[in-house]
């Protein structure tokens, strides 16, 4: 089967350039490119005299490698770029070739062991259908969060394989075939045809559940988000309800007071007292940075943490106005809290902890949580994922925290050091997230 392997090196090593993060930056991450470009076209060229299976096992091999080390991201969307870009390539020699074969009337062998014009001619029209189809994709590619998870990469990586393995087991079988018969071309080129439309409609079908599954996850952040921003307006109106009520009865309860020491009944005095001031230290305020919606959110992740006997620690610096709206505030400070305490209740109670600090520092809001875990981090595409048995329906929360932060410019991190957990946002101060 023709090849121009540069250029094919080119397309395959390209679509990953454009579609994955570099790991190196400025002209670096080009110069690795080249290199990984040449690396393929020598390899290429040594393994030519060696069988199909064996040069494209070590191919793909090499080049998974290579762009693991160039590139970030996750190894089963790599696998899928290489395997997909060299089939495109496959298949669409296999129908230029045969569909020039049954015009010509010629066989494969013929195309292939003769160094005339007509064959560079089909070359050049080769690769220039190979490009487009592949700036298709990557078209496509760029408009979808490929974020689903690592069983469905697998299963897409192993189509993608098998879709690899059929176009190459007819280029095999090619030259047999037609060596004297050049009718059996447009057979070939026929399959081939179907078969890409087949793969077409697969690679398309893949990309729609990766599009709904993006949308599903947005509506459950924004869920969370929301849930989180209610939950804190209730308590907020209850705890503004219930001081109007003391205030209501204040006079009420200061003359059952009078009355019960005017006959001496210290005893009932103080009981009385002692409830009003219970129920009065409900509704103070414990923290006060000048912010009312973090002012809430910390107060009530306080009561939470009383009720689990998690020891809480909160420094919280005068917050300066900030241009971030309460909705997406809430989401990431009460997320942060709701993990750590989560978090805390696989802990032996003695060991339970949450250390809170919110501050500014030069022009950035910091919000840093630190608690301890004991149960198995899964790491998923740079974010941890919930070891929770629903996961449709938990392991978003950092998920929201990120695209809140993300929304600002800002910045989420997490370390884990033995077994202490601690979240990091840096928000910028007066950032416009529509910009």
């Amino acid at each position: 089967m023709l090849s121009y392997i540069p250029v094919e090196s080119m397309l395959v090593y390209g679509t990953v350039h454009l579609l994955m993060e570099s790991r190196y930056k400025g002209i670096g991450k080009y110069i690795a490119l080249v290199i990984i470009i040449l690396i393929d076209t020598l390899l290429t060229n040594i393994l030519s005299p060696v069988s199909s299976f064996l040069r494209v096992t070590v191919l793909l091999s090499v080049g998974i490698v290579m762009i693991s080390i160039a590139y970030q991201g996750a190894v089963c969307i790599k696998i899928f770029f290489i395997i997909l870009t060299n089939y495109i390539i496959v298949i669409i020699d296999l129908i230029t070739c045969n569909l020039y074969s049954y015009l010509q009337n010629v066989s494969i062998y013929t195309i292939n062991s003769d160094n005339n014009t007509f064959k560079y001619v089909l070359l050049l029209f080769a690769k220039l259908i190979d490009a487009a189809i592949i700036f298709i994709c990557i078209y496509y590619f760029k408009k979808l969060d490929f974020n689903v998870s690592k069983k469905y990469w697998i299963i897409i990586d192993c189509i993608t394989f098998m879709f690899l393995a059929v176009p190459e087991l007819f280029v095999q079988i090619n030259e047999l075939l037609q060596f004297n018969n050049p009718i059996n071309s447009i057979y070939i080129f026929w399959v081939a045809i179907g078969f890409l439309i087949m793969s077409i409609l697969v690679i398309y079908f893949f990309g729609e559940i990766s599009y709904y599954y993006d949308k599903e996850k947005q509506n459950c952040i924004l869920s969370i988000k929301n849930q989180s921003l209610e939950q804190q307006l209730s308590v907020q109106k209850s705890t503004t309800t219930e001081t109007l009520k003391i205030r209501h009865d204040i006079n009420k309860n200061l003359e059952a007071i009078s009355y019960l020491l005017q006959k001496n009944n210290l005893s009932e005095s103080i009981s009385y007292i002692d409830a009003i001031t219970k129920t009065l230290s409900n509704t103070k305020v414990t923290i006060s940075s000048g912010n009312s919606i973090i002012d809430s959110i910390l107060n009530i992740k306080i009561a939470l943490c009383e009720q689990q006997n998690i020891k809480i620690k909160i420094q919280v610096d005068c917050i300066p106005n900030l241009n971030i709206s309460a909705f997406d505030i809430c989401a990431i400070i009460s997320n942060l809290l709701d993990n750590a305490i989560e978090a805390n209740a696989k802990v032996d109670e003695m060991h339970r902890f949450i250390k809170t600090t919110l501050y500014s520092y030069k022009n950035y809001f910091l919000i840093a949580v630190k608690n301890p875990y004991a149960h198995k981090l899964i790491v998923e595409s740079d974010l941890l994922r919930t070891n929770k048995h629903d996961i449709y329906r938990h392991g978003f929360g950092l998920e929201s925290i990120k695209s809140s932060t993300e929304k600002y410019q800002g910045t989420f991190k997490y370390i884990t050091n033995n077994g202490i957990f601690t979240a990091i946002v840096m928000l910028p101060l007066n950032i416009d997230p529509n910009q």
